[in-house]
C-alpha cells in the first residue's frame, strides 16, 4: 500500500507492505533494500512498536547522497509488517511540499509510522 500527500500526486511517498512469514523472512526484506548500490550501509535497531518487537533498518549509499530509507519491520506472530519512507528525508519530502504548495511543511516519517495500530 502507498500513501502520500495529495499535494504530490505523481509519488507515493511512504509504503507498507505485508509478508506471510512462510513466505518471506526478517533477513530477505533487509537484503532486499538499497540492493542496488554495491556500497549501501545498514544500521539496525531492536524496537518495540504496539507492543510487538520490530527492527528500524537505517539503510544509505553514498552512490545517491540524499537515498535515505528508513523501514520499520513488524514481526506480528505469521505476518510481518515493513513500512517505508520511500528513500527520501523529512527535511526532502517538506522541502518538496513547500514548493509544491508555497506554505512550510513539517510532516515527519515517525508521525506516519506511530499511527499505525496492528490488530491481530
Amino acid at each position: 500500500m502507498g500513501f502520500g500527500p495529495q499535494e504530490i500526486r505523481e509519488d507515493t511517498v511512504w509504503g507498507i507492505s505485508f509478508y506471510n512469514k512462510s513466505e518471506k523472512t526478517i533477513t530477505q526484506i533487509k537484503s532486499e533494500i538499497g540492493q542496488q548500490f554495491s556500497d549501501r550501509k545498514q544500521m539496525e535497531e531492536t524496537i518495540i512498536f504496539n507492543r510487538l518487537p520490530a527492527t528500524k533498518l537505517i539503510t544509505t549509499t553514498n552512490q545517491w547522497v540524499d537515498w535515505y530509507s528508513v523501514t520499520i519491520i513488524i514481526d506480528n506472530g505469521n505476518m510481518l509488517y515493513a513500512i517505508s519512507n520511500g528513500a527520501q528525508t523529512d527535511k526532502t519530502l517538506n522541502e518538496v511540499l513547500t514548493r509544491v504548495t508555497g506554505e512550510n511543511s513539517n510532516i515527519s516519517f515517525e508521525d506516519f509510522y506511530t499511527s499505525f495500530k496492528i490488530i491481530k
